[in-house]
């Protein structure tokens, strides 16, 4: 049903007037969005989120075999404020390398060395209330440019973007027959809407460019935002724009609800020994995070979509 996908490369502007700059969320403590950082590997700069002081939500593709080649950056107060090493890297069990055509399990925690700082706020995790249709926020440090041309601003670890889109499918459980795990989403603009539902408009939709793959996606709950997927791919639709990054194209990633158990089996068995009555994960209450895979779509005989076809292209890497 779907065209080709890579891994998720940056926040996307929309055609002129609208502009990359137009994007960038300031470098202040103060930010909704300062728990957001760029994980630095070998480098190159893609995007987590802490979801404790000692733990960071991520890509399982960008994290490498090496903690000591990576580094977490905030930028909470000022450029590069924080610089955090990481101490160990936890990938997903099930994840065996990114496979354009089954992209679940793309998910990784980096246990850092040191807590980033009390002043940061950590948004909780949202567990149920996932429909189609739903509007999430994006938050990454990859490249951008505008939709109708493509990329022409590079990434940086000290420049987060922000943009909006809505969810227009969803991805099955590759182990658990009738469960999703994964969301997808189409750029609309220039004419092009591949998966239907409403635009949000020029200004404020956005799809990813390179480093963006970690990259947190919040929706607005009860209470505040809290944090509902990370991105880890970028798409093409069959006869749609080849140009990654484009109107016409689209993207998606993991659904963080459905991997509560790992998660709360990792940081539990990582928290420092001083810290173990630090709060874990939060988590608001909501319905099962399962949800029929008619959600997403069917064939006629009623088995679920294989959501995901083709290659898998390498990562644009930082010039």
């Amino acid at each position: 049903m779907l065209g080709a996908s890579t891994a998720a490369l940056a926040v996307m502007a929309g055609a002129e007037p609208d502009s990359p700059s137009n994007r960038v969320d300031p470098n202040f403590a103060a930010s909704t969005w300062a728990s957001v950082g760029s994980v630095v590997q070998n480098g190159n700069p893609y995007t987590g989120v802490l979801i404790t002081r000692h733990h960071v939500l991520t890509a399982a593709h960008v994290t490498g075999d090496d903690p000591a080649k990576l580094e977490f950056v905030l930028n909470a107060g000022g450029d590069a404020a924080q610089r955090l090493a990481v101490k160990a890297i936890h990938r997903h069990p099930e994840w065996k390398g990114f496979d354009p055509k089954r992209p679940n399990d793309d998910l990784a925690i980096l246990e850092l060395a040191e807590a980033a700082p009390a002043e940061i706020s950590i948004h909780p995790i949202v567990t149920g209330g996932l429909r189609k249709g739903m509007e999430f926020t994006a938050v990454g440090y990859g490249a951008s440019g505008h939709g109708d041309t493509g990329v022409t601003v590079s990434s940086s670890p000290t420049v987060k973007r922000v943009g909006r889109n809505n969810v227009d499918a969803l991805i099955p459980d590759d182990q658990v027959p009738g469960r999703i795990e994964g969301f997808m989403f189409d750029f609309d603009g220039g004419g092009y809407n591949f998966l239907g539902g409403e635009g949000l408009g020029n200004d404020v939709e956005t799809t990813f460019a390179g480093g963006d793959s970690g990259s947190p996606s919040f929706i607005h709950a009860p209470g505040g935002w809290a944090l509902f997927g990370i991105n880890t791919f970028i798409r093409t639709f069959p006869d749609g724009p080849t140009k990654a990054s484009t109107f016409g194209t689209g993207g998606g990633g993991m659904i963080v609800a459905a991997y509560k158990e790992w998660i709360e089996q990792v940081v539990r068995s990582t928290m420092p020994v001083a810290h173990r009555d630090a709060a874990l994960p939060r988590w608001l209450p909501g319905g099962a995070t399962g949800v029929p895979c008619a959600v997403a779509g069917q064939l006629q005989d009623g088995t679920c979509l294989d959501l995901m076809t083709e290659h898998h292209a390498k990562l644009p890497r930082r010039p």
